[in-house]
C-alpha cells in the first residue's frame, strides 16, 4: 500500500523511536489524525493526563510521519515584508517538517499600511512589525478557511491568532525553492485503519469504543482546540484523504504561538513527571 519509496527527493527519513504509538494502538486505543489533529480515545475510558499528553504529543506525531512515510509541517512563525520586484508587500509563513526538519515556508499577499487614521497613527503609516490587513478575497484568507480556525474579528488582527496554526498538521505541494504552492496547502487527515496497517497492529475484537456513534465522551486530542468540529470518522481502508482534496498515496502527499488546551484534567491532581511505562500500565490493568 505504502508504495516504493527510493523516490523521496530531500533527506534520508531518521531513525525514530515509534514504539509508543504502536504500544498505544496494540492495547487497542484509538489514534487518529482528523483535521490536522492527533486524537486519541483510550479504550479503557480513562482521562489521558494532560501533562503526559504535552510530554509526548511531537513524539507520537513525529512516529506517525515516520510509519506512514508522509512529509507532513506545523507552522512555526511569520514575518512581514516586501518582496520582488516591484516591492509587494506581503506575509512570509514559515513551516516546519517535526521528522525531517524540512523547513519550507509559504508567502502571501498582505497590506502592511494602516488604511485609515487611528490614535496608533495616520492612514498610509507602517504597521507594526509582523502586523497585516488582508481582505476577504485575498489568498491567506482563503488559507485561514482551509485551516477551519475562528475568524479574527477584525482582518486586521490576524496577528493575535497565529498561533493558532500550531496546533494543525498541513501537507501541501512544495516548489523547487522550497516553497509551498499555496493553493495545494491542506490539513493532514489519516484514518485509524490507516495507522493500524503502517504500525503493523491486528484490530482487537473487543474495541467497539472506536466505532462511529460508540465513542467513549472523554475524547483527548493531543493538539485540541475547541472551535473546531471533529469530522466524521471514514473507516473503510483507503488511501489517505487531505481535506478538501482528491486521494493521495501514504508514500507522498506532497513536498506541506499559544498552544490551546482545552483537556478537564486538573493538573494539580496528577502524579508529575509520569513515566510512558506508568501511564500504559493503567490501561494493562484496565483491559486484563
Amino acid at each position: 500500500m505504502f508504495g516504493d519509496l527510493s523516490h523521496q527527493p530531500h533527506q534520508e527519513y531518521l531513525k525514530v523511536d515509534d514504539t509508543l504509538t504502536s504500544r498505544l494502538l496494540g492495547k487497542g486505543n484509538y489514534i487518529a489524525i482528523e483535521k490536522g489533529r492527533i486524537v486519541i480515545k483510550p479504550v479503557s475510558g480513562k482521562p489521558i493526563p494532560e501533562e503526559w499528553l504535552n510530554d509526548n504529543r511531537e513524539k507520537l506525531i513525529v512516529g506517525i510521519l515516520q510509519a506512514t512515510k508522509i512529509d507532513a509541517y506545523t507552522y512555526e512563525s511569520h514575518t512581514t515584508g516586501n518582496y520582488g520586484k516591484p516591492r509587494a508587500s506581503g506575509i512570509t509563513l514559515q513551516f516546519i517538517n517535526p521528522f525531517t526538519g524540512e523547513n519550507p515556508y509559504a508567502v502571501f499577499n498582505a497590506e502592511l499600511k494602516r488604511d485609515r487614521n487611528t490614535k496608533h497613527g495616520k492612514k498610509g503609516d507602517a504597521l507594526p512589525n509582523g502586523h497585516f490587513r488582508v481582505g476577504k478575497k485575498s489568498r491567506f484568507y482563503s488559507f485561514w478557511r482551509t485551516a477551519e480556525l475562528t475568524m479574527p474579528k477584525r482582518l486586521s488582527s490576524f496577528h493575535d491568532y497565529m498561533g493558532k496554526l500550531k496546533a494543525l498538521l498541513f501537507v501541501a505541494d512544495i516548489d523547487h525553492k522550497n516553497r509551498m504552492k499555496k493553493s495545494s496547502i491542506r490539513l493532514l487527515s489519516i484514518t485509524y485503519q490507516q495507522l493500524q496497517e503502517a504500525f503493523n497492529v491486528e484490530p482487537l475484537a473487543h474495541n467497539i469504543q472506536t466505532l462511529p456513534g460508540q465513542s467513549p465522551d472523554n475524547c483527548q486530542t493531543v493538539m485540541p482546540d475547541k472551535n473546531i468540529q471533529q469530522p466524521h470518522i471514514n473507516h473503510s481502508l483507503r488511501p489517505i484523504q487531505t481535506t478538501g482534496q482528491t486521494n493521495y498515496g501514504l508514500s507522498k502527499q506532497g513536498s506541506a504561538d499559544t498552544r490551546a488546551n482545552n483537556n478537564s484534567i486538573n493538573s494539580t491532581q496528577l502524579q508529575h513527571h509520569r513515566s510512558n511505562d506508568e501511564w500504559l500500565a493503567d490501561y494493562d490493568g484496565a483491559e486484563s
